[in-house]
Formats: C-alpha cells, structure tokens, sequence
C-alpha cells in the first residue's frame, strides 16, 4: 500500500501521524517517533479507517506526549496543521482537547465545551492569545473530518470541519506560537476531559493548502498516510540510522520519509 495513495505532496512537512490502529496501551506515531502514552485505559473502537483511540469522560481517559525537542510545532515560524477525524459521543466534562496542550491556553488547540462549541486557541511568541469560539455542527455517533492550520503567512488560524471552512480566527502577533512546555494531550484539558472517538490524526510542519485538505477530505471517505506497519530507515540529525515502526515492508530514506 503507498503512502497516502501515492499523493505528490501529502508527506511533505508531516511530522507524526497517529492511525490508532492498537487495541490498547500506547498509541504509535507511525511516521515519527512521538508515541502517545494511554492514561487512564483508553480503549478502542472501530473506526473511520480500522480502529480509533475511544475516550471516556467518567474515567479521566487521554492520550499524552511529553514536550521535546520533535514537539516544536508551530514554534518555528513555519505553521502548523492538524487534520484528524472525530465522532463525538456526547458531551465532555468540563472544556477537553480533542487536540492541545495541556495547560490553560492551549497553545495551538481546539477543544469542546458542554454546549456543543468549540474553541481554538492561539499563543504566540509575542505575549498575546486568540482564543475563538464556534459552533462544532457536530452530532452524536457521526464521523467528522476537522482540520486545523496555522498560517504565519497572515497569523490567522482557520478551522475546517468536512472540508469547509468554518472560523478563521483574527490575526495574531507574530508568525511563530509560543514555546511550551506541557505536554501535548489528546482528549483532556486540564480537568476536563472528552467523550470522543478519534481516528487518523496527522501533525504538519506547515500549513495544508485547500487542495491538499479537499483530498484528505476525499468527498467523506478519506484519503489515508497507508499501511502502519511500513518499514522505514530515516537518517537522523546525526547522519546515523533511525528506525520507527520496522517492520516488513518497504524501506524509504530521508526525514519523514
């Protein structure tokens, strides 16, 4: 199976992609190395495209990644995409990320309220914070294809939900978000926490053109990173071997590759 179908641009600037394919425990980056540590038992469900990671507000349940040096997203004056899909199951205790950080402002998130809303936040390296509101349209038991990007082109996030844009947030006070130090969780925000199902997350460097979010979108059937198990040997910062996910099936060379 080829990445992404073959598309001529979709591993450009992708630094981790979480299918959420595991039946339990750790959720595996299957193109980098940031691997999500289950909190809680979070559990699996059937998905939009195999399984998806299945989140429970009464059991406190989240994914998390601890801050490091290959969680820089936004940070450099690149931008930022997340594309992920969702089914909410219902209302969330409280204000929880289905993607973000985990401290009061976020960062560069979007998280649920109890009120079928959402909000984006934004902080960026000159000490000021967006923070948007919108109506999610989303309904109980319905996949959702959401993605999120930040431009530094015009320091304006724009939220799409199935491919239309849905918010753009005002412009912010520089190109590059804030650096942070708290972990990137999925599913809670501080105490807060989500009654969701996610599936098929990606992680850019930059942010996705319309082109590039219309196919993802793929008119609701999706357009998938391919096969989690693909062998691939990276060449580190250090010219050294790196080896993510190896398993039996190709072999690729290259960052992100």
């Amino acid at each position: 199976m080829s990445i992404f179908n073959g598309h001529a641009t979709l591993r450009n600037g992708l630094l981790s992609a979480f299918k959420f394919d595991e039946p339990s425990g750790a959720r595996f980056d299957a193109w980098g190395t940031n691997h999500l540590a289950n909190n809680n038992g979070v559990t699996s469900v059937a998905g939009k495209n195999g399984n998806a990671a299945s989140f429970a507000a009464a059991s406190s349940q989240y994914l998390s990644l601890a801050d490091s040096a290959t969680t820089v997203w936004g940070e450099d004056g690149n931008g930022v995409s997340v594309s992920v899909w969702v089914k909410p199951r219902g209302n969330p205790i409280g204000y929880a990320h289905i993607f973000g950080r985990d401290n009061a402002d976020g960062h560069f998130a979007v998280f649920l309220d109890f009120n079928s809303m959402a909000s984006a936040w934004l902080a960026f390296n000159a000490g000021t914070q967006i923070e948007e509101s919108f109506a999610t349209g989303f309904s109980a038991g319905n996949w959702y294809h959401l993605r999120a990007s930040f431009d530094p082109a015009d320091k304006k996030m724009r939220i799409y939900r199935n491919n239309a844009l849905i918010k753009t947030s005002a412009a912010g006070a520089g190109a590059s978000l804030v650096a942070q130090s708290s972990p990137f969780v999925i599913g809670k925000r501080l105490g807060g926490y989500a009654n969701i199902d996610v599936d098929e997350m990606l992680i850019y460097s930059r942010p996705l053109t319309s082109q590039e979010g219309t196919d993802l979108w793929t008119g609701g059937s999706g357009l998938f990173l391919g096969d989690p198990e693909i062998a691939r040997l990276r060449i580190d910062r250090e010219g050294r071997p790196a080896v993510s996910r190896l398993t039996n099936v190709a072999l690729m060379t290259g960052q992100g590759d």
